[in-house]
């Protein structure tokens, strides 16, 4: 009968297969064994040519490995915010200067043309002028700011005046003066911002302040208790009413379509923030009432010194002696 070829090298492939794919499973069990119980397995159950075979598939697929391993490897994000926030960093649309306190740099086009505004914040509030390409306008943009701001002195309800104030003491500047209300949320790192507001508007703005303000104080109110200091709980009794209060506060001020859609997907990262921080504090606070101290330091001790149960182990040892039993190495 004549050989086939053919078949042979089908064979002699099959073959090469299984027992790289044997190796590997050994070593992936080997490596989940604690050191002790390993050297036991090796010396005990693999015969001295195993060892050897082993050891070479070993050092022959670190090698590969290592040759195949990019040098560097982008960080994988867990939430699509933050995916979004290290996009925003790797080429950063503004930036604040820091030799210019009060001016804002901005970098358009391809060129990344850089382009200079005046922002000053009070409270929740910022203020922002129009953008220019010449520095020295945005700084006198900056000065009328600031001279806002000295104005108002923590007193919100001259806001409108100072402003006026402010522009008739400068000769009337076109300076594109707007401002928006940005509100940080306690247990997240999603700020709510409104829509800019500008001098046409004064008055619907200051409105919207109002309103997000006190929606704001009630839900601070509630997350830092009596105090207002330490870190924010969501596990307050009022917290939910108060949120949707400030939700609902929030969208009012939307009027665009975009506008609602880009301020509901703020709105779902900063619920779903506050869905993540309310599973950990319900977390803790049953471990603080359930698990005694004893054992929880037992466990933390066991777990820094990397022990594996031994029922674990003896389970990897009887999988170990099973392959071990089909694997030859030639």
């Amino acid at each position: 009968m004549p050989l086939d070829f053919n078949m042979c090298q089908e064979k002699v492939r099959d073959r090469v297969r299984r027992h790289k794919g044997t190796a590997d499973h050994l070593w992936r069990l080997l490596r989940q064994l604690p050191a002790e119980r390993r050297r036991e397995v090796l010396e005990r159950c693999f015969s001295a040519e195993q060892r050897r075979a082993l050891e070479r598939w070993v050092l022959a697929n670190s090698r590969e490995t290592s040759r195949s391993r990019p040098v560097s490897r982008r960080p994988r994000m867990s939430t699509p915010h933050e995916a979004k926030a290290a996009k925003r960093k790797a080429r950063p649309a503004m930036q604040p200067s820091s030799a210019l306190p009060g001016i804002v740099r901005y970098f358009r086009g391809k060129e990344r043309t850089c382009y200079y505004a005046a922002q000053q914040h009070m409270g929740i509030v910022r203020m922002l002028s129009k953008t220019e390409r010449c520095l020295e306008a945005a700084q006198r943009h900056g000065e009328v700011l600031r001279n806002v701001r000295r104005k108002v002195a923590g007193d919100f309800a001259r806001f409108g005046e100072a402003i006026r104030e402010s522009l008739a003491e400068a000769g009337n500047p076109q300076m594109g003066l707007r401002f928006v209300i940005l509100i940080r949320i306690p247990w997240s790192r999603v700020s709510l911002t409104s829509p800019p507001y500008r001098l046409s508007q004064l008055e619907a703005g200051l409105q919207a302040w109002r309103r997000l303000e006190a929606a704001r104080r009630r839900v601070l109110a509630l997350a830092h208790g009596e105090s207002w200091r330490g870190r924010a709980s969501v596990l307050a009794e009022g917290l939910p009413p108060a949120w949707q209060q400030l939700r609902e506060a929030y969208l009012a001020e939307m009027p665009e379509s975009s506008a609602q859609r880009r301020a509901q997907a703020r709105l779902r990262l900063a619920e779903a923030d506050l869905q993540l921080r309310l599973q950990k504090e319900l977390k803790a606070k049953v471990q603080a009432g359930r698990v005694p101290e004893k054992d929880s330091e037992q466990k933390a001790r066991r777990l820094q010194a990397g022990r594996v149960p031994e029922k674990d182990s003896e389970q990897k040892a009887r999988r170990l002696q099973d392959l071990l039993r089909r694997w030859s190495p030639h």
